[in-house]
């Protein structure tokens, strides 16, 4: 242990004066002042007195605390029903120092701005990007809004959920009960078929869908009879599980070389096909066979196949029952290559979903 022994007294000026030389006279370290929280307004105050209590310091404020302030003010804007002036605030706040959660609320916050004044082609980008990082119930009001933002619907018969979005929703906005649909009301081919493996625990409830992607199997693939469909749906399971870790197939229906329809993962569950939240509310669909060109993995695959024409047929056919029942617009018909960089479905499904998207809604 060390021990401590006192300074003698007839030393103390010495260190004292050693102390000065260390530190001499206008060379002396400052020390700041930790900084305080932006204070809040008195909660005496009404809504319109606490937006102008922000407004009042606005200009008095450091660059964090000015982007505090107005993120404050976005949030009290829109609940005074002045969403150009929330927008303004958000928009200052974004160009401020703001932790990801913290941008993803005043996207959020620009993205209601835009439904309140009934504008919701607006609102989806904002609302979408939101969406990479909130989480909580701030996350499930911003995909009610976005489903509403682009179907014109919400399902949810939740009171709770709907009394937090009723100042962003117009007044005859369609409020539905989430409809509970089986994959195999589309299916030719069911699940139970294929003797799939049990679905591993890591799942994630399937929210209402509101848009769908095309994709093919990146595997050449031939073969027309039931027998070969069944093993083929069966070897991508297993690559899905074993190799990528997920909890099934990641479609939701395959489509084989002779327009079969091939029930995949439940619709129940969210798929993984189009990587991360882009799986959202989002119907996987996997025509089998290789469409793209890639000699460098080996002869197999130099020749790209072209989808057979019962496949295009059947394509169509699910894609418009898929519409039909869950309101989903031609324009949220995808390819696999939107969501991330991949020449997945290929040429010739990319231009058929570019031709959906030209019929219109």
């Amino acid at each position: 242990m060390r021990r401590l022994f006192p300074v003698p007294s007839v030393l103390l000026p010495c260190v004292a004066l050693l102390g000065a030389c260390a530190a001499p006279s206008g060379h002396r370290p400052v020390v700041e002042p930790l900084a305080a929280p932006v204070a809040a307004p008195p909660g005496h105050l009404s809504l319109s007195q606490r937006i102008q209590w922000w407004e009042d310091r606005l200009n008095s404020y450091v660059p964090e605390d000015f982007t505090e302030a107005n993120m404050n003010l976005g949030d009290l804007y829109l609940e005074a029903r002045q969403p150009e002036q929330a927008r303004l605030a958000y928009r200052s706040a974004l160009n401020g120092p703001l932790s990801q959660t913290e941008a993803g609320h005043a996207k959020a916050g620009i993205g209601r701005s835009y439904l309140m004044e009934g504008i919701p082609e607006l609102s989806v980008s904002y609302l979408s990007d939101a969406l990479l990082v909130l989480q909580g119930p701030e996350r499930e009001e911003n995909e009610a809004l976005m489903q509403f933002a682009s179907t014109g619907r919400i399902l949810s018969q939740d009171p709770v959920l709907l009394a937090r979005l009723q100042p962003f929703l117009p007044q005859d906005a369609i409020i539905e009960e989430a409809p509970k649909v089986e994959s195999a009301t589309f299916a030719s081919v069911t699940r139970s078929r294929w003797r799939p493996a049990s679905i591993k625990s890591n799942t994630v409830p399937m929210e209402a869908p509101w848009r769908l992607t095309v994709h093919h199997s990146a595997e050449p693939f031939s073969a027309e009879a039931l027998p070969a469909t069944l093993a083929e749906v069966r070897r991508i399971q297993k690559t899905h599980q074993n190799e990528r870790g997920w909890a099934d197939i990641g479609y939701h229906f395959l489509i084989d070389r002779a327009g079969r329809v091939v029930e995949g993962r439940p619709l129940s569950y969210q798929g993984s096909h189009a990587f991360r939240d882009n799986n959202r509310g989002n119907i996987g669909i996997c025509l089998l066979g290789n469409f793209v060109s890639h000699p460098q993995d080996g002869a197999r695959y130099a020749q790209a196949q072209s989808p057979s024409a019962a496949q295009y047929r059947a394509l169509e056919n699910l894609t418009q029952q898929l519409r039909r029942h869950f309101g989903i617009s031609r324009k949220e018909i995808h390819y696999h290559a939107e969501f991330r960089s991949t020449e997945c479905p290929g040429p010739a499904l990319k231009a058929w979903v570019k031709r959906q998207w030209s019929l219109g809604s």
